[in-house]
C-alpha cells in the first residue's frame, strides 16, 4: 500500500486554497472598481454642478497662474468651493489660467469655472497712486494726467475745490451723492464736496472704469479705514467727522513738518471753540488755487466761506 508523503496536500485542498484566493481578488476587484466609480461620480458632480446659489458677481484679481496661488485667491473670493477639483482639471485640460482682473459669478461651476479663466482675456488695468497730502485739485490734474478722467469729470463726480453749492450757479454740476452707501458721510453737509474723502492709497482699477467707480473705491478703502476704536474715538471727542477732517487738512496744509501739527491743531481748535478767526493762509490757498506761503491783502479779502480770514471757525 502506497503512503503519500506528509509534506503533500491533497489536490482538493489546494484548488480549495486557490479558488478562496481568486474569489478574494475578485471582490478586491469589484469593491476596488466601486471605489473608483464613486470617485469619479463624486469629482464629476464637483466639476459640473453650480457652486453656489449666489448670482451677483465678483470680482476677482488674480495675480499669477500657479494653481495653488489661483485657487487661493478664487476661495478667498468665494466663488471656488472644489479647490481640488479645480486643479485636477486644470492639470487634465493642460491649461493655464491667465493672471488679470475678472468678474465671476459664484454660481459657475468648477468646469465653467475653469473655462473663464483659461480662454477668456482679463480685463485691463491700471494702477493709481494717490499722495497723501494732496488736494482734491492734485488728485483731479493726477487722473487727468494718466488718462483716467478729466478733471471736470472728477468735480462732477467728487465736487469741484473751493465750491459752496449753496450759492453755486444753477449750471454748475451737483457732485454725485454718496451718502446711501456710505454712512461716514452723513455727517458731511451736502453743499460741499468729497475734498478730505478720498483715501491716499494705490489703487488698482480697471482702465476703463468710470470715475464714480474709481471714486467710490476711494471711499470704500477710508471705510475700511475707519475702525470701530476710530469711530468711538471721534463720537466721544465732542466733533463731527467731517470737523476733523476739514481742520486736519487745513494743519497739513498749513504745517509742513509733521511735529509742529498737533501744536498748530491746539491752538486753531481753541481758535475755533471761541468763533474766532482762524486766519490760515491754506484755507485762501484752496479757494484760489495758489500755493503762496503768505497770501496777498486782496487773496485775503476774497468772499468765500472757505476763507477763514473772512469768516471765523471751520470753512462749512
Amino acid at each position: 500500500m502506497r503512503m503519500d508523503s506528509p509534506f503533500q496536500q491533497p489536490q482538493g485542498i489546494l484548488g480549495f486554497a486557490h479558488a478562496r484566493q481568486r474569489s478574494r481578488f475578485g471582490a478586491v476587484l469589484r469593491w476596488g472598481g466601486l471605489v473608483v466609480l464613486i470617485a469619479a461620480g463624486l469629482f464629476a458632480a464637483s466639476v459640473v454642478i453650480p457652486q453656489r446659489s449666489a448670482t451677483t458677481p465678483v470680482p476677482i484679481a488674480l495675480t499669477s497662474s500657479a494653481p495653488r496661488e489661483v485657487t487661493s485667491l478664487l476661495r478667498a473670493g468665494g466663488v471656488l468651493r472644489f479647490p481640488r477639483a479645480f486643479r485636477v482639471l486644470l492639470a487634465l485640460r493642460r491649461r493655464s489660467v491667465m493672471p488679470g482682473a475678472y468678474v465671476v459669478s459664484p454660481h459657475l461651476s468648477v468646469w465653467s469655472l475653469a473655462q473663464l479663466l483659461t480662454t477668456t482675456r482679463p480685463r485691463p488695468e491700471r494702477t493709481l497712486r494717490i499722495i497723501e497730502g494732496w488736494t482734491l485739485r492734485d488728485i483731479a490734474q493726477h487722473l487727468e494726467r494718466e488718462g483716467a478722467a478729466t478733471a471736470d469729470e472728477v468735480y462732477a463726480t467728487a465736487g469741484a475745490p473751493g465750491v459752496d453749492y449753496r450759492t453755486a450757479s444753477g449750471d454748475t454740476p451737483r457732485p454725485r451723492d454718496f451718502a446711501s452707501e456710505f454712512s461716514f458721510l452723513t455727517e458731511k453737509p451736502e453743499f460741499v464736496g468729497l475734498e478730505g474723502y478720498l483715501f491716499p492709497d494705490t489703487y488698482r482699477v480697471y482702465a476703463d472704469a468710470s470715475m464714480e467707480d474709481i471714486i467710490r473705491k476711494m471711499l470704500a478703502n477710508f471705510d475700511r479705514k475707519m475702525t470701530p476704536e476710530l469711530r468711538n474715538e471721534i463720537a466721544s471727542s465732542g466733533r463731527s467727522l467731517h470737523q476733523i477732517i476739514t481742520m486736519a487738512s487745513i494743519i497739513e496744509a498749513e504745517v509742513p513738518h509733521t511735529a509742529d501739527r498737533p501744536v498748530a491743531a491746539g491752538l486753531l481748535w481753541k481758535r475755533r471753540d471761541r468763533g474766532m478767526l482762524l486766519q490760515v493762509d491754506a484755507s485762501v490757498n484752496y479757494v484760489t488755487g495758489k500755493r503762496d506761503p503768505r497770501v496777498s491783502r486782496n487773496d485775503a479779502a476774497v468772499d468765500s466761506a472757505y476763507n477763514t480770514y473772512r469768516y471765523p471757525g471751520l470753512p462749512r
